[in-house]
């Protein structure tokens, strides 16, 4: 079963163009000159309906696959897929601390927007409360520990997403109905 994202009512639910390619630069691991095709990547696919590890796959692949021993002198696991355009673009570090920047930036863009979209539409609805709903246990980030199960205003929320998306990025807002 699918959902038909293609409407109008949906164009919010990816994040924008422009937003993965700062939050990618933010990273300050890759080179200026390489920032755009990454984004290129990154944005497409999340605009594809992917969530935001198929873009890293992508990226991380980009380029001709090193040769096991190529990655074993990178002090890289030998059956690792890693592309050399990958490995060229990146400026500073390691390719693991690169992949490691890339999934956080992406996976809070991706999350931001999500979370965005959602409590527009809730707001849309008539909804004015929401609870927020971390993921629980030990996966919680320290914010999402404080404000779980917390009773906010929808706009309330909008601000927290705007201005903390990093630090809840796994954690979801659920609709506060009371009839």
């Amino acid at each position: 079963m699918s959902i038909d994202a293609s409407g109008p009512e949906f164009a919010d639910l990816y994040p924008a163009r422009d937003a993965v390619e700062k939050a990618i630069a933010e990273t300050r691991r890759f080179k200026p000159s390489d920032i755009e095709w990454i984004a290129d990547i990154a944005f497409t696919r999340m605009n594809d309906g992917m969530n935001y590890r198929g873009p890293i796959l992508e990226i991380t692949r980009s380029g001709s696959l090193m040769a096991p021993d190529v990655l074993k002198a990178h002090g890289l696991n030998a059956r690792r897929k890693i592309g050399v355009r990958f490995v060229e673009a990146i400026a500073v570090g390691t390719v693991d601390e690169a992949v490691e920047a890339l999934d956080l930036a992406l996976h809070t863009e991706w999350s931001k927007a999500n979370q965005l979209h959602n409590l527009r539409r809730m707001q849309k609805c008539g909804i004015g409360f929401c609870k927020f709903s971390a993921p629980g246990g030990d996966a919680n980030l320290p914010l999402e520990s404080e404000l779980n199960g917390k009773r906010l205003s929808i706009d309330e929320a909008i601000d927290l997403v705007k201005s903390r998306p990093a630090d809840i990025r796994r954690s979801v807002f659920m609709g506060d109905v009371k009839f």
